[in-house]
């Protein structure tokens, strides 16, 4: 059982490891916060549901000002928009770009390897040796 688990750990610890090497490679999640506020803006948009800052606030549980100062990098950098709310003008939402989606999407790809590994080797481990029934 404790080789079932470590290498259950190992898989996980790889991936985990491709994961922030990978981050590093793409612009628009070079900050954990960043990273945070693409995730979710992402999100809203693609179930069609708007967010704004202060819902970024709630749903990052980070500050305003942090997310604003985040923010604005994200859009001097193109990968978000604002745009008005046409319901409340006093609401600014917030909109992934195209050149946003395509660097998650090249993010997700580089991923994609190490994750089908990391999977099939947690599978193997975890369905290979059958679970002992203690009395």
């Amino acid at each position: 059982m404790a080789d079932q688990s470590l290498s259950i750990y190992a898989a996980i610890t790889d991936l985990l490891v491709a994961i922030q090497e990978n981050k590093l490679r793409y612009k628009a999640l070079s900050q954990p916060v960043q990273q945070e506020i693409a995730f979710h803006i992402e999100q809203a948009d693609l179930s069609n549901k708007t967010i704004d800052i202060s819902g970024l606030s709630v749903a990052t549980n980070h500050s305003r000002n942090t997310i604003k100062k985040q923010l604005n990098a994200l859009i001097e950098a193109e990968y978000v928009s604002m745009i008005v709310d046409p319901n409340d003008s006093r609401r600014k939402i917030l909109k992934s770009t195209q050149k946003l989606r395509e660097e998650l999407e090249n993010f997700a790809k580089s991923l994609s390897p190490t994750i089908t590994k990391a999977s099939y080797q947690i599978q193997n481990t975890a369905w290979s040796t059958p679970v002992q029934k203690s009395e």
